[in-house]
């Protein structure tokens, strides 16, 4: 009997328990989610979250700032996204605005080729088991009179982007959202000027900002009910709208110091009509309607007539011990409240070795390093060096770079292959927590330089974060950048550093220039429990360490456990991966190709639940 009563048990939570629902979006800038510290931009799938029922779905924006859909291919953000995939889940396709745009690059994509990707993105979701959703691009704001322009429609002359969109959607019978038309409908009656004001960012047609990106995100969650998609997951119902709407990760403090995070809220037929939105936190948190204002356990937001007017506010999070931390945002009126969950880890600033790498960049691109870590070798794709002179009147010099072929297109944001790569790796028994990164930076020859600095780990290509960004940068002003990341490295890791440059009219001559370039943190032996991971982790080998043909990968397993094999080239992307499933303890080899390869350095990772080793390999 008590068996059966288990059974019974197990029988009930298994049928009683859902998984949410994923709605993975990918796409463009325009759909992108941005570091609120960084820049006033916000894609509109950062804001989707604000229409999703949080105990029913939840939204990955995968979405990147200047990938079309040929680059998101290439680079392996669309794999990375596919493996997230699970039965039932929904991916929502945006592309357009870089794919309609000529470049010496190839990022582009003919009318044709687009068709194809949005193809081969709906027959793959749908393998998966996923349900895919396109979607036509947003509008830009280009008015011709009183209507948005033919380029603001994305209409070119290779062909119409937008009916592309739907002309796939028609042969594949995929859902459609018309994105295109919706948002065109709503900027032409706000007209050009209020548009420019209140939708888009300073000085942008193209991307939005929060009440943008709000207003947009909630013409595609409209339109997805209207068509019954997602109806269990969305609603559009009047209510407090807070972005992030579910949960906020504050990641790594140090104890004594803080971070701060900017929210936003609006609401509309708000009951009491009259009253307050009251904001609290947990111990541990604090907010403030300033970043650098005064900091309480709570806020008071007034409002009437039902409607509360954007307002955005700051959370800061302030370990006072070392350890993992959460907390609770609570916005309550009436009857009404929504809670938002907090985290983040303390950490003890104490313990380990300072170490850092910095590239002067005053005469060579080499690197100096302090401690127990190691650089890697300054890079660049789709540039190269100048010179090394003299920038905005000081003695010192700075690296200049320049396009290939030494002429910019005019261009509104960043190329997916054009950037300039620093980088470093762990050793073997040691972590890193990166915990500042800065640099030097200017333009020189004009004022319509622009750039968007990034990082991310070998671990994980597909989590990019934004360190910094500008647009226009005055001539010969060297600007100092410094941001405290919080990031953690383990043993074999690298992390990479992009700097993405662009111009804002056609132009000749004009250079990036760099200077102080300085990634720096604490370096610590491995803990014990990384010490018993790593006592398990597998032996790796190779046969040779620079091959044409072929070579042999060797690695011994001391436990049974699931492996996978990746190739990364030196710039970071993933040039193919093997999933080698669950492997019993032994000794096993792997033959990996060249005939295919181009020339240079490459990365084989070996991943297995014990960790991560990597080797550096030379393709001649």
């Amino acid at each position: 009997m008590r068996f059966l009563g288990s059974v019974i048990l197990f029988l009930f939570f298994t049928f009683s328990v859902h998984a949410k629902v994923k709605i993975i979006t990918i796409g463009d800038s325009t759909m992108a989610e941005y570091d609120p510290s960084t820049t006033e931009k916000v894609g509109w799938g950062q804001t989707l979250s604000m229409f999703v029922l949080s105990d029913a779905a939840t939204v990955i924006d995968d979405a990147r700032s200047g990938r079309s859909s040929k680059s998101f291919i290439s680079e392996g953000l669309w794999n990375a996204s596919k493996a997230k995939i699970s039965p039932g889940d929904y991916v929502l396709i945006q592309f357009g605005h870089n794919d309609e745009k000529t470049n010496v690059e190839g990022t582009s994509s003919t009318i044709p080729e687009f068709e194809s990707n949005l193809k081969m993105f709906v027959s793959e979701t749908k393998a998966a088991g996923g349900v895919p959703v396109l979607f036509t691009p947003v509008v830009r704001c280009n008015f011709s009179g009183n209507k948005i322009s033919e380029t603001g429609r994305h209409i070119t002359a290779d062909g119409d982007y937008a009916a592309a969109v739907r002309e796939v959607a028609a042969e594949t019978g995929t859902p459609v959202v018309d994105h295109t038309e919706l948002t065109r409908v709503l900027v032409e009656e706000y007209g050009e000027t209020k548009a420019l004001s209140e939708l888009y960012a300073s000085g942008d047609r193209t991307h939005t900002k929060m009440n943008g990106a709000i207003v947009f995100a909630r013409l595609a969650a409209e339109e997805l009910l209207r068509q019954n998609i997602l109806s269990d997951c969305l609603s559009v119902a009047p209510s407090l709208m807070v972005s992030p709407s579910s949960e906020c990760d504050f990641g790594m403090v140090y104890v004594g110091s803080s971070s701060e995070y900017l929210f936003s809220v609006s609401g509309s037929s708000l009951d009491p009509a009259n009253g307050s939105v009251t904001i609290t936190v947990t111990e541990g948190y604090e907010v403030s309607l300033i970043k650098e204002g005064d900091y309480t356990s709570f806020l008071r937001l007034p409002y009437e007539n039902g409607e509360l007017a954007y307002t955005s506010f700051y959370v800061r999070f302030v370990p006072g011990i070392a350890g993992d931390i959460t907390g609770t945002l609570a916005l309550t009126t009436g009857a009404m409240k929504k809670e938002i969950l907090l985290s983040g880890t303390g950490l003890d600033a104490s313990i380990g070795v300072r170490s850092e790498v910095v590239w002067k960049l005053d005469g060579d691109e080499q690197s100096v390093v302090s401690g127990p870590i190691e650089a890697l070798p300054e890079s660049w794709s789709n540039m190269s060096v100048s010179d090394y002179n003299r920038v905005g009147g000081i003695s010192e010099k700075s690296q200049r770079n320049l396009i290939l072929g030494g002429s910019w297109p005019k261009e509104e944001d960043e190329v997916a292959d054009r950037y300039i790569q620093f980088g470093i790796s762990i050793p073997e028994g040691k972590t890193f927590t990166v915990d500042n990164i800065s640099f030097v930076i200017a333009g020189s020859g004009g004022n319509g330089m622009c750039y968007r600095a990034r990082y991310f780990k070998s671990s994980d290509i597909s989590a990019v974060m934004t360190l910094s960004e500008q647009k226009n940068m005055s001539n010969g002003v060297l600007n100092e950048i410094s941001v405290n990341p919080m990031l953690e490295l383990s043993a074999g890791e690298i992390l990479y550093i992009r700097i993405y440059p662009w111009y804002s009219s056609v132009a000749n001559g004009k250079t990036i220039c760099l200077k102080d370039v300085k990634i720096s943190g604490l370096s610590k032996d491995m803990s014990p429990s990384n010490i018993l991971a790593e006592q398990l982790s597998p032996e790796i080998r190779i046969d040779k360490t620079a091959f044409r043909d072929s070579l042999t990968l060797t690695y011994i397993l001391k436990n049974r456990t699931r492996t996978k094999i990746s190739l990364i080239s030196a710039s970071g992307q993933l040039v193919r991966s093997w999933d080698r499933g669950v492997q019993s303890a032994g000794m096993y080899n792997w033959s990996i190709g060249g005939s295919m390869l181009n020339k240079g350095t490459y990365f084989i990772s070996l991943l297995t639940e014990q960790g991560r080793k990597t080797l550096k390999v030379l393709k001649k």
